[in-house]
């Protein structure tokens, strides 16, 4: 859990309504995240313009999702009817996010995995200063890894000299 938000109730319960909400994740990217994006040309916070920015890199996108929803959908549909063409295509959909998440959820649950806040604050000079991501601790995983990266390369040199 975010260490910035609060326990609520539910979460006692998140063995029960995860693998469901997980399982269900491939599906909410391919008919909820991509048409988000492509039409507002955001991914939450993240500017998507440099993808998206582009009417060729639109019509790609349009052409694309035509073309997979066509034979992911269409070709089961016609070799085996509405609803065993519909269910293959929501089986398939689960399994890959079951898989996606057992997989890769790891990378959220770690020990020391910085979070952002979207609290930002005014610089010295009255603009808004970025807040850096910070882990639970207050370090921020950047400058760990550039000081990491200096020593190192300091005691490189002393070893040589």
């Amino acid at each position: 859990m975010h260490p910035y938000h609060e326990p609520q109730w539910f979460h006692a319960y998140q063995h029960l309504y995860a693998p469901i909400l997980f399982a269900a994740m491939t599906l909410a990217k391919v008919f909820q995240q991509d048409f988000e994006v492509a039409t507002s040309q955001r991914l939450y916070h993240i500017d998507a313009k440099c993808r998206y920015g582009s009417i060729w890199n639109v019509i790609r996108f349009w052409a694309m999702k035509v073309i997979t929803l066509a034979y992911m959908l269409g070709i089961p549909i016609y070799f085996h009817g509405v609803l065993m063409g519909l269910g293959l295509f929501v089986i398939g959909h689960c399994a890959c996010g079951e898989l996606l998440a057992t997989m890769f959820i790891v990378n959220h649950v770690i020990e020391g995995v910085s979070y952002g806040k979207k609290v930002s604050s005014e610089g010295p000079n009255g603009n808004e200063k970025v807040v850096k991501p910070s882990t639970m601790y207050g370090d921020t995983p950047m400058e760990i890894t550039q000081k990491d990266a200096m020593q190192r390369a300091i005691d490189k040199k002393r070893k040589w000299r």
